[in-house]
């Protein structure tokens, strides 16, 4: 995962962190690396929620599908991009909508649990993520 420190580094999520905390913080939140094929599923529609991603390589494209198999594009997320986080804070226990990937890619998976509990090393830099969080949330709200 050091290979995309940087990447990581300049995320919204993880703002003002250093590659030291970085490291910790997700070693703390379970971070996993998934690779996804084009055309493929990232989450889908009923799915459990719960989760953050964030695309380390490639892209994918959030959708909302009807009735009758219409796709409606939600969001578009690219390298860097956190996706996933305002569904998995609002309580839901599944997914409303369906992610896939656009190109060959690469994600990041966090729990949200554990983004919102303070583990037992009681990190510093939890409270920081959790505004981070904050401010990432509002911001695409606002839009």
């Amino acid at each position: 995962m050091e290979e995309y420190y940087s990447l990581l580094s300049a995320s919204d999520l993880f703002y003002g962190m250093t590659s030291e905390e970085l490291s910790s913080m997700l070693h703390c939140l379970g971070a996993k690396v998934v690779d996804i094929q084009k055309g493929d599923p990232v989450f889908l529609e009923g799915d459990p929620a719960g989760f953050v991603g964030i695309v380390l390589e490639g892209g994918i494209q959030v959708v909302q599908e009807d009735y009758f198999g219409n796709r409606s594009v939600i969001h578009h997320s690219g390298p860097g991009d956190v996706f996933a986080e305002a569904f998995s804070f609002t309580g839901l226990d599944t997914m409303p909508v369906s992610g896939y990937a656009l190109k060959n890619s690469r994600c990041m998976i966090l729990s949200c649990r554990r983004m919102m509990t303070v583990c037992s090393n009681a990190c510093t830099f939890h409270n920081r993520l959790v505004k981070n969080l904050l401010t990432l949330v509002s911001r695409k709200n606002l839009m």
